[in-house]
């Protein structure tokens, strides 16, 4: 039986550029700063990347761990363990890949499963 999945990637975060003026105070440091993200240091810039609920990037800070692309709020972001990616090396990286030939899947690809196995339609087939 064939079945037909999307890719099993994490939800794509939305990227939301914030004045900084709106931002409730940090209650553990005076003003109105924000620690960034991608290098730790305090933001005092007037805008700030906010990725989720409450990850905040300096502008420059933001970009894709691999290819090192901005990302900013006109495409997808996703992040891991702490680390921001574009959609392409999300997927390529940490994507699903068959368990045959470890390509990944595309999100039209039909697919067979066996126990917690995942293969591309064309790869499944007795090895013995």
């Amino acid at each position: 039986m064939q079945q037909q999945i999307y890719v099993n990637i994490k939800k794509s975060l939305k990227i939301s550029p914030v004045n900084i003026q709106n931002e409730p105070a940090d209650p553990t440091h005076k003003g109105k700063s924000s620690h960034c993200v991608g290098c730790g240091g305090r933001i005092h810039d007037q805008w700030i990347l906010r990725v989720a609920p409450n990850l905040k990037w300096h502008a420059a800070c933001l970009k894709c761990a691999e290819c090192q692309q901005f990302l900013n709020e006109k495409c997808t972001c996703f992040v891991r363990d702490g680390k921001a990616y574009c959609k392409r090396d999300y997927v390529r990286l940490l994507g699903t890949k068959c368990d045959k030939c470890s390509q990944c899947f595309s999100k039209n690809d039909f697919v067979m499963r066996a126990k917690t196995k995942i293969y591309h339609v064309e790869c499944f087939c007795c090895s013995a």
